[in-house]
C-alpha cells in the first residue's frame, strides 16, 4: 500500500467530514478509491460527532503516518472547523504527542487561550489544560513523584484543578476512553507527590538526629 497517496486522499476526505463535526448538516459522501502506484486505497466516510469517532480517526492515522501525520490531519480539520472545540483540543493533543517540549505546548497554549473565550467551561479544553499541567511537572509521561523538590505548590494546584474537573464533569467521556476517574487519579497522584516532597523537606539531613522540641 502506498501510504503517502492514501494519506493525501484521507486528508481530502477528512476535510469534508469536518463539516459534519461542526454541525453544518451537510451530507458527507465517500470519495472514489484513490489510485496509487499499483494499489488502490479504499476510503470510507467517517462522521466526527462523538469521542469514539475521533479515536478511530486517530488510530487510523497513527498506524499509517504516526504523530506528525495526525498533526497534519488536524491542521486540515482546523481550517474547515476553526471553532470546533473537539477538533482544536484533539489537534493540540496530537501536537503534544509529536513534540512534547516545544511545538506541542505552544499549540496547546494557543488552543486554550482561544477556547477560554470561545467555549468557556468546555470539558475537553479543561482536560487539555490538565494534560499540559501534568506534562510540565513530569515530562515524558514520568510519574509525578519523579519531579524536582520545588514542585509541591504546583502539584497542589494540579490536584485542585483535577478534583474540580472530576466534580464539574461527572458524565464526561474524552479521548481514548478518558473519564473523570482519570482526573481523580491525577489528583491523587499529585497530592501524594506533594505530600512526599513536603515530608522530605521536613526530615533532618541524612546522618543527623531529629531535635526533640523544647518543653
Amino acid at each position: 500500500m502506498n501510504l503517502r497517496s492514501g494519506f493525501v486522499g484521507a486528508r481530502l476526505l477528512l476535510s469534508l467530514l469536518a463539516l459534519a463535526a461542526c454541525g453544518r448538516g451537510r451530507e458527507v459522501l465517500p470519495l472514489p478509491e484513490a489510485p496509487g502506484p499499483g494499489t488502490k486505497v479504499a476510503l470510507s466516510p467517517l462522521e466526527l460527532k462523538h469521542p469514539e469517532a475521533f479515536d478511530r480517526l486517530d488510530r487510523r492515522v497513527l498506524e499509517s503516518d504516526g504523530p506528525e501525520g495526525l498533526v497534519a490531519v488536524y491542521d486540515d480539520l482546523a481550517r474547515v472547523a476553526p471553532d470546533d472545540p473537539r477538533v482544536l483540543v484533539r489537534g493540540a493533543l496530537a501536537a503534544l504527542a509529536a513534540d512534547p517540549k516545544e511545538r506541542g505546548p505552544a499549540v496547546a497554549a494557543g488552543v486554550l487561550a482561544k477556547l477560554s473565550k470561545a467555549a468557556p467551561g468546555d470539558a475537553d479544553a479543561a482536560w487539555l489544560a490538565l494534560r499540559v499541567a501534568r506534562l510540565g511537572l513530569a515530562p515524558g509521561g514520568q510519574a509525578l513523584s519523579a519531579g524536582s523538590q520545588d514542585q509541591a505548590a504546583a502539584l497542589r494546584s494540579l490536584a485542585k484543578e483535577a478534583e474540580a474537573f472530576a466534580a464539574a464533569h461527572p458524565g464526561w467521556k474524552g479521548p481514548f476512553g478518558a473519564t473523570p476517574a482519570d482526573a481523580a487519579r491525577i489528583a491523587s497522584e499529585a497530592t501524594a507527590a506533594a505530600d512526599a516532597y513536603e515530608a522530605s523537606r521536613a526530615a533532618p539531613p541524612a546522618g543527623e538526629d531529629a531535635v526533640a522540641p523544647a518543653r
